[in-house]
């Protein structure tokens, strides 16, 4: 039987996105690899541009999804574009 793990992944904010995809990519090859489990991913939005768009830091419930997964995958969070700017 195979088990399966939840990564709770916030991509964050510009490279954040991007080193964030590269990474799931890596994990993903792995577990090929190695095999014997499989992997669940709770995609949560945070991050500067979040908080732009919507006034909050974390997409509502996303501490205690996060709290709940196996693991947590953290991109980048903070893009240069606005820092300072929230207003």
């Amino acid at each position: 039987m195979s088990a399966t793990h939840l990564v709770a992944v916030i991509h964050g904010d510009g490279i954040g996105i991007d080193v964030t995809d590269a990474a799931v990519a890596i994990v993903e090859a792995a577990q090929k690899v190695v095999g014997g489990f499989s992997i669940a991913y709770d995609d949560i939005d945070a991050g500067a541009i979040y908080y732009r768009e919507t006034g909050r830091d974390i997409t509502p419930g996303g501490e205690e999804r996060a709290g709940e997964a196996d693991a947590i995958l953290l991109g980048a969070i903070g893009h240069p574009a606005i820092r300072g700017r929230w207003h």
